[in-house]
């Protein structure tokens, strides 16, 4: 009877093994950002386990405010403002402020680590990550720029585009990369 009741719970604890690692690495990683950083409470400096890393996110804050400035500026550039990471819309009295959560560097390492952990061939990883690693700051660059935009005449859908359907947007882009390794290119001869 113990018998029949392990094998009943290990033979699908087999066959979604893949998935389950995924999840377990996803898991795993937040908890790991979470528990180690700590930030100001304007969220400028940020510490991850005691170490300052506020001047590379500031950098790469302001490298994605200058573009998604220029983007956001081909469609509305008569009322933007930018000052250091701030795009701001002098018409309105709305906008957007890009913070080191903001950068896309959480998921770039979810998705290298979901991958890395996959099963497959290292050679073909080596080619995989670097073209997951430019699909996620795609998605990202598509995530600023659509909240940039909602953010001047729909301010008040803002938290919630933000906190749900681009949280949802960008952990299914690292879900979709990790599941076009696994089903598509681990096992391509």
């Amino acid at each position: 009877m113990l018998s029949r009741l392990k094998e009943i719970i290990a033979l699908p604890l087999r066959q979604h093994k893949d998935i389950l690692i995924f999840m377990l690495v996803i898991v795993s990683f937040h908890a790991f950002w979470k528990i180690g950083r700590e930030t100001d409470e304007n969220e400028f400096i940020i510490l991850f386990y005691g170490i300052d890393f506020t001047p590379f996110f500031s950098k790469l804050c302001e490298f994605w405010t200058k573009i998604v400035y220029a983007t956001v500026a081909c469609f509305k550039n008569d009322f933007l403002e930018k000052q250091y990471c701030l795009i701001h819309y002098s018409d309105t009295d709305t906008g957007i402020r890009i913070l080191w959560g903001c950068s896309g560097v959480k998921e770039i390492l979810m998705t290298i680590l979901a991958i890395t952990f996959a099963k497959g061939n290292y050679h073909k990883k080596l080619w995989y990550i670097p073209i997951s690693i430019v699909g996620i700051i795609l998605l990202n660059y598509i995530r600023l720029t659509t909240l940039s935009l909602l953010v001047h005449h729909h301010s008040e859908c803002f938290d919630f585009v933000h906190k749900v359907i681009f949280r949802i947007f960008m952990y299914g882009g690292i879900f979709l990369f990790w599941l076009f390794w696994n089903e598509r290119i681990k096992t391509n001869k």
